[in-house]
């Protein structure tokens, strides 16, 4: 029996619900991503090395094993220059998301993050040559309105990182357009091997964190000391 039976009898000619159960299903995977991070007590470079190589590893064995990318879709495809924009997208927000965390509130990051789609409306116009009606050029205006309104009044949340609003507010922004540009050059580009590159994506974050992390601090909290 093929093993993506269910997908294929369920979703075959309905390809919005399926891109709707997938939206949903990663939600709810990384729905309780910001409060282990904030549980780690990690310090931000530690906390981005584990983060960025679990995540790699995760998304590899997942890969591997489930093949969730088109069997027909060449894994050499992520060597290409589109490949390498990607992986680089996947690297830089993995990178920013993390710093943001650290930097303010989860509220004001999650937010920046959120104007994903915004961005990759902006970057669809010029990279793919759709167009944007009245409507969708006022959704941005509203979103973007309504992220400015959330980082002006950050300051107020409780418990949040001594930090800068404004700073986790960009971190979360730049995260928001690597994720923007990582899925337009994907809608693009179908043959990219979308697992893959963002696994290595989140694997060179996460040797970027550790690379950055105090001597001794990588294992501190996970010896007990």
């Amino acid at each position: 029996m093929n093993e993506n039976f269910l997908i294929n009898r369920f979703f075959k000619n309905r390809p919005k619900s399926y891109g709707n159960f997938l939206a949903i299903i990663g939600v709810l995977i990384l729905t309780p991503d910001t409060m282990v991070m904030r549980f780690s007590n990690l310090d931000r470079w530690p906390l981005m090395g584990w983060r960025g190589v679990l995540m790699g590893v995760t998304l590899l064995i997942f890969w591997r094993f489930f093949q969730f990318s088109n069997r027909g879709n060449n894994i050499s495809s992520i060597y290409s220059w589109q490949g390498i924009i990607v992986i680089f997208a996947f690297a830089i927000n993995s990178v920013t998301f993390t710093l943001g965390i650290q930097e303010t509130s989860v509220m004001v990051v999650l937010t920046a993050v959120a104007t994903m789609p915004v961005f990759a409306a902006i970057l669809s116009i010029f990279l793919m040559n759709e167009s944007q009606g009245w409507g969708g050029w006022l959704t941005i205006i509203f979103s973007m309105v309504g992220v400015l309104i959330v980082v002006s009044d950050g300051n107020n949340a409780v418990g949040q990182p001594e930090g800068s609003t404004l700073l986790g507010a960009i971190y979360g922004c730049i995260t928001a357009f690597g994720l923007a540009l990582a899925f337009t050059m994907i809608r693009k580009y179908r043959e990219l091997e979308v697992i893959p590159a963002a696994a290595i994506g989140s694997l060179l974050s996460g040797i970027f964190g550790f690379l950055l992390s105090a001597e001794g601090s990588i294992f501190k909290h996970l010896s007990g000391q």
